[in-house]
C-alpha cells in the first residue's frame, strides 16, 4: 500500500466464484463490478434457493465497485429469515469499499469479524 493510505489496484478484469466444497462456501476471485454481478447471482444460485449460510470468502477478491457490493446486500436481502450471508477476510480496500456502502447495516449480511447486521 502506498504512504499516503490509497490503494493501488491493478485490474484485468476476471471475476470467479469458487465453490470450496461445503455445502455454502464460496471464495470469490479476481474482479467483481457491475460488469460481472449477474455472475455472482448465477453462481450463487442454489445456494440461494436451499437457504442457510453462504459464507463467502474475499480473500482473493482483488477489487469491488459499489455495484458488486449492493449485490451482496441484494443476495443477503433474498436469503434473510431463511439464512444468512458472511463475508469473510476481505481485503482493506474491499473492506473499505463496503464500510463505505454501509455493508455492515445490509440485511442477512454479517462481516467477519465484524459479524452485526440488522
Amino acid at each position: 500500500m502506498p504512504p499516503n493510505g490509497s490503494f493501488e489496484v491493478r485490474r484485468d478484469g476476471a471475476f470467479d466464484v469458487r465453490h470450496l466444497g461445503a455445502d455454502g462456501h464460496f471464495a470469490l476471485v479476481g474482479e467483481l463490478d457491475m460488469g460481472n454481478v449477474d455472475d455472482l447471482f448465477n453462481s450463487l444460485r442454489q445456494a440461494i434457493n436451499r437457504g442457510g449460510t453462504i459464507t463467502l470468502d474475499l480473500r482473493e477478491l482483488t477489487f469491488m465497485d459499489v455495484a458488486g457490493g449492493h449485490a451482496i446486500g441484494v443476495v443477503g436481502g433474498i436469503i434473510a429469515g431463511r439464512g444468512s450471508v458472511v463475508l469473510e477476510t476481505p481485503s482493506p480496500m474491499v473492506l473499505k469499499v463496503l464500510m463505505l456502502i454501509g455493508a455492515e447495516t445490509f440485511r442477512g449480511v454479517h462481516i467477519a469479524p465484524l459479524l452485526r447486521s440488522a
